[in-house]
């Protein structure tokens, strides 16, 4: 069977062993920090992100996450869990795996790793991140009215 078919991955014995595997951890918040991120990573690595991992990607992939966690290559570490979380099905009995969610805000909160000190500390100020001057804003609303009255005319075509 198809793992990425939607349906009745509750009834699959491996979906539901890892969701009956259980775990003694908690988990409590969103990382806000990078050091709060990778903390996550090690506490949540094994088994559950391992289980998820193991269940949705290639051996390569999983033999890849090992040493981006031992590297601290949170390119890689990213790449795998978004892989996994993309592969898996759009089922809501995912949710029950041990772990998911630390999987999901570790893959949403990922520019806690992916900026530089300077960026994130202006993020985090919420300071914008960048600004475009009037010309480049005014091409870019031109370019969104034109491909809005394509659109538009696409659809009654």
């Amino acid at each position: 069977m198809d793992l990425n078919q939607r349906g009745s991955i509750a009834d699959l014995p491996e979906a539901v062993a890892i969701a009956n595997a259980g775990t003694e951890k908690v988990y409590k918040e969103y990382p806000k920090t990078p050091e709060e991120w990778w903390n996550l990573v090690n506490e949540w690595f094994e088994p559950e992100l391992m289980n998820i991992v193991k269940r949705y990607v290639s051996g390569s992939d999983v033999d890849k996450f090992k040493q981006a966690k031992e590297d601290k290559n949170h390119n890689m570490v990213i790449a795998v869990l978004n892989r996994a979380w993309f592969n898996a099905p759009d089922s809501m009995c995912i949710h029950t795996f041990p772990g998911w969610g630390v999987l999901c805000d570790l893959c949403s909160k990922s520019y806690l790793v992916e900026m530089t000190p300077e960026q994130l500390k202006a993020h985090l100020a919420g300071e914008p991140m960048g600004t475009i001057s009037d010309e480049e804003a005014a091409k870019n609303k031109e370019a969104e009215k034109s491909l809005e009255t394509k659109l538009n005319w696409e659809q009654h075509l």
